[in-house]
């Protein structure tokens, strides 16, 4: 398998995640509006903070697809994975919170 599959299959899981997450920030949404005004007002600054995160993975993203050169794809990769990881950290927090 060479760099353009890897990039690839490498690419097209991140993009199932990302869309897979967009759908639990709708379903953590649509919990929130049945909670008290209090914890309401903190899980949608919650939930505004993860669609930040979420949007800034998905351009770091598109930038990864966009990139054709095999160091920057490097480059790219461990600046992605590094905002993966922190989205990844806060939608578990998330969750966790909205149980």
């Amino acid at each position: 398998m060479d760099v353009i599959d890897t990039k690839s299959i490498y690419q097209d899981i991140l993009q199932m995640q990302l869309d897979e997450w967009q759908l639990e920030i709708r379903r953590m949404r649509t919990k929130a509006k049945y909670a008290d005004e209090g914890t309401k007002y903190f899980f949608h600054e919650q939930l505004d903070s993860l669609v930040k995160k979420r949007e800034r993975v998905q351009r770091k993203l598109e930038k990864l697809r966009l990139s054709s050169k095999k160091s920057s794809w490097k480059n790219l990769r461990e600046d992605l994975e590094k905002s993966w990881y922190e989205l990844d950290q806060s939608m578990k927090t998330a969750e966790y919170k909205l149980v």
